[in-house]
C-alpha cells in the first residue's frame, strides 16, 4: 500500500490511466451490446414468422383473386362451349332427320318402271320434299324409256 501522499497520487493516476484505457473499450463494448438487441429481435423466430406471415398474406390474396378470376373465365368458357356444342348437337340432328326422310321418301319409290320412278322423283323435288340439287339437277337430263 502506498504510503504518502505522493505514491498516493502517483497510484491515483495510475489509476485513471487504466481507467482512460479501459473507458474506450468500455464504450466499444456497450456500443456492441446496444446493437445485440436489435440482432437478438431480428433473429428471433417469432419475428421472423411474424415478418414473412405480413409478406405473405398480401400476396396469397391476390394470387386467390387471380385464380378465382381465371378460374370464373374458365367457368364461363366451359359453359358457352356446351351452348355451342349443344346448338351444333341439334343441327347435325336435324340435317340426319332430313336425309333420313329423303332417303325414306326414295326409297317408297318401288316400282320396276323407270320413267315412272323418275316421275315420283320429280314430283318429290318440286314439291321440295327431296331438295337434293343433284336429283333436281340428274331428272331433266334423263331421257325416257322407249
Amino acid at each position: 500500500m502506498p504510503s504518502t501522499v505522493e505514491e498516493i497520487e502517483a497510484e491515483h493516476k495510475n489509476v485513471q490511466l487504466e481507467v482512460a484505457k479501459l473507458d474506450p473499450e468500455s464504450k466499444r463494448l456497450d456500443l456492441a451490446d446496444r446493437t445485440r438487441p436489435a440482432i437478438a429481435v431480428l433473429s428471433n423466430p417469432v419475428v421472423i414468422s411474424g415478418v414473412i406471415a405480413a409478406l405473405v398474406t398480401p400476396n396469397s390474396g391476390t394470387i386467390s383473386y387471380i385464380v378465382s378470376s381465371h378460374q370464373k373465365q374458365l367457368e364461363t368458357r366451359k359453359a358457352e362451349n356446351a351452348q355451342q356444342q349443344a346448338r351444333h348437337q341439334a343441327e347435325a340432328d336435324a340435317r340426319l332427320e332430313a336425309l333420313k326422310t329423303e332417303s325414306t321418301l326414295i326409297l317408297e319409290v318401288r316400282t320396276y318402271d323407270s320413267d315412272q320412278a323418275a316421275t315420283h322423283l320429280k314430283f318429290l323435288t318440286d314439291v321440295g320434299l327431296i331438295p337434293a340439287r343433284r336429283l333436281a339437277q340428274a331428272l331433266p337430263r334423263r331421257t325416257p324409256a322407249t
